[in-house]
């Protein structure tokens, strides 16, 4: 099933309907949603105002935490179901 990440009383989740949400957590109303081509299996990793989120569309999503436009994706070689990890390079 679809994993959640909460922060800021915001709560990010993937869903199977292709969307990723951003709840308020404490009323459990929709701030904002993103609409990818594929199930949203990929628990949210947020780092810096971008939640990152992978897809069964083949492709790793940036997300601006504030309105949920993507920053940018990545096309991957299969379906994302595992969290992305943030890495600093110096």
């Amino acid at each position: 099933g679809t994993q959640a990440d909460v922060v800021n009383n915001v709560v990010y989740i993937g869903s199977y309907d292709r969307q990723v949400y951003a709840l308020n957590a404490t009323r459990g109303s929709v701030l904002w949603h993103f609409q990818t081509r594929g199930r949203v299996l990929s628990m949210p990793t947020l780092n810096n105002g971008v939640v990152y989120v992978g897809s069964d569309d083949r492709n790793l999503y940036a997300l601006n935490t504030t309105d949920g436009t993507a920053t940018w994706h990545f096309s991957a070689n299969g379906g994302i179901e595992d969290a992305p990890a943030v890495v600093q390079l110096s």
